[in-house]
């Protein structure tokens, strides 16, 4: 009786503490993601990542086949590149945002579902980060991301199981019709990988397009590889100087 009449006055010290280091954790990733992507503020965006954080793309939640592993200095070499885009700032808005902490108190998580407009241009990526606490703050240690959906004007993609289905064969059939094709098709499926594979093999030593030197940018970016990315975009309007060219290269047009 003591212990019950004990509990009901005393304040939930406890309680208060993990509520107050979920929306601490949530406020971490979002700012974060807000300084980079609205703000292009890039120094901002790394600040709260552990320098051995890594950033994991997939094409599904539950699909680890084709996934891509980036670490800290290969997101930052991507974060200097878009620093010099030009082009308008992205809106950024989230949905579905649900943290959860370890009973250690030193680990969590943050679910979220994340959509960045541009313009007429949206995307819509599902994420999990975490994160573990260093020194009273809350550091990022990890980022898995998978696009969900896109959408230009009246026309919506929607990225699902029956996407990559789709996608995969594609993959399957273009090997017939030739190269250029299947780095395509690779590119749609998200199989950056062997798409960059590929477009080494049309574009090394060879009079390539210039079409073909930016999907090897493309491929490079999305594979973290800047170096190759900056030296394809180079490429590509060395061949064709208006050569339409992803928005993340807007900087390097001078």
């Amino acid at each position: 009786m003591c212990a019950t009449a004990l509990s009901m006055w005393l304040p939930p010290v406890a309680l208060a503490s993990e509520s107050q280091q979920l929306s601490s954790m949530v406020t971490t990733v979002l700012q974060s993601q807000k300084a980079g992507f609205e703000s292009n503020n890039w120094e901002a965006y790394i600040e709260p990542w552990s320098r051995k954080a890594q950033w994991v793309a997939k094409r599904l939640e539950d699909d680890s086949q084709y996934e891509v592993i980036l670490n800290y200095d290969g997101v930052l070499a991507r974060m200097k590149l878009l620093a010099r885009n030009g082009s308008a700032a992205a809106t950024i808005s989230h949905v579905g945002v649900t943290p959860s902490i370890d009973p250690s108190g030193e680990k969590g998580i943050v679910r979220v579902q994340t959509t960045l407009t541009t313009g007429t241009y949206s995307e819509t990526v599902g994420e999990i980060y975490r994160l573990r606490k260093q020194q009273d703050a809350w550091r990022i240690t990890h980022n898995t991301y998978w696009l969900q959906q896109t959408s230009e004007g009246a026309r919506t993609t929607t990225y699902n199981s029956q996407y990559f289905l789709t996608a995969d064969k594609n993959v399957l059939e273009a090997k017939a019709k030739g190269p250029l094709e299947s780095a395509i098709a690779l590119c749609h499926a998200m199989r950056w990988s062997e798409a960059h594979v590929q477009l080494h093999k049309l574009t090394n030593g060879k009079q390539a397009s210039a079409f073909t030197w930016a999907l090897r940018a493309h491929a490079a970016f999305m594979l973290g590889d800047m170096e190759d990315a900056i030296a394809s975009v180079t490429a590509a309007r060395a061949v064709k100087s208006d050569i339409p060219l992803p928005s993340w290269a807007s900087g390097l047009v001078k």
